[in-house]
């Protein structure tokens, strides 16, 4: 009984390490249900949706809709992670009405009349779009640093498909709306970059991977030097204006 208890363990773990390898989908930020006029819109890719961000503006066409309303978003920013991963950053073609609910579309662009093309295209029914309702309030202030981000732990661990690795930073922030890290890590030796932006978890910044995704791969970065610009919703930004974070490989 024992040993067959284990078995079952063993294979949902399977299962799940599975899983996670096998996911491929697309994020959007801001996570609240409410945002400003002027917000700015982060979309996330992983695996094979990766393509969609390419295909942005060519293949699909993508902006805000509220009723008759259409407000048209211009991507700004396009980074491409480490490891499976790309995202890209857009701005409102014009600000939105306050009260009002929009709904994100990405539709396949009308020029393309292959059904065969189309059917390739078409978004699976697990992309589930946001919705936002706008508030009335104006946000112009920029985040703020209350202390300077401190490394809290360097963890690498061997996995069935590969290897995980994160550091783990304090981030102690002011700001009343959602924001982002957006954030550099830079091999010492060689100073290629990655750029990536980042979403606080639980009051943390979180660099690095799992063994199938990731924004940032150390590889053979025996150490680096991480910087990072606070962005809110509504694209107000605290440059960083300190010295380089020293990050040591995990």
């Amino acid at each position: 009984m024992r040993k067959c208890l284990l078995l079952t363990i063993l294979f949902i773990s399977s299962l799940n390490v599975f899983a996670d390898c096998t996911k491929n989908e697309l994020s959007f930020w801001p996570k609240q249900h409410s945002i400003n006029t002027n917000s700015i819109v982060l979309i996330t890719a992983t695996g094979n949706k990766i393509g969609v961000l390419n295909e942005l503006n060519h293949s699909y066409v993508i902006y805000l809709k509220s009723g008759n309303e259409v407000v048209k978003l211009n991507a700004k920013e396009t980074f491409t992670g480490d490891l499976a991963m790309k995202q890209s950053l857009f701005t409102l073609e014009r600000n939105l009405s306050p009260g009002k609910t929009y709904e994100l579309k990405i539709d396949i662009n009308p020029k393309i009349k292959d059904p065969n093309t189309i059917k390739k295209l078409k978004l699976d029914k697990k992309v589930i779009l946001p919705k936002w309702i706008v508030r009335s309030i104006p946000d112009t202030i920029a985040p703020v640093w209350q202390a300077k981000p401190q490394v809290l732990e360097r963890t690498t661990i061997q996995l069935a498909k590969g290897q995980s690795s994160l550091v783990r930073l304090s981030a102690d922030i002011e700001e009343s709306s959602e924001y982002l890290y957006k954030t550099t890590l830079t091999n010492s030796k060689t100073g290629k970059s990655t750029v990536f932006y980042l979403l606080p978890i639980n009051h943390q910044i979180r660099i690095g991977h799992n063994e199938c995704y990731g924004e940032f791969v150390f590889g053979e970065m025996d150490d680096c030097e991480a910087t990072f610009t606070l962005v809110d919703e509504s694209g107000n930004e605290t440059i960083w204006n300190e010295e380089a974070i020293k990050l040591i490989k995990p």
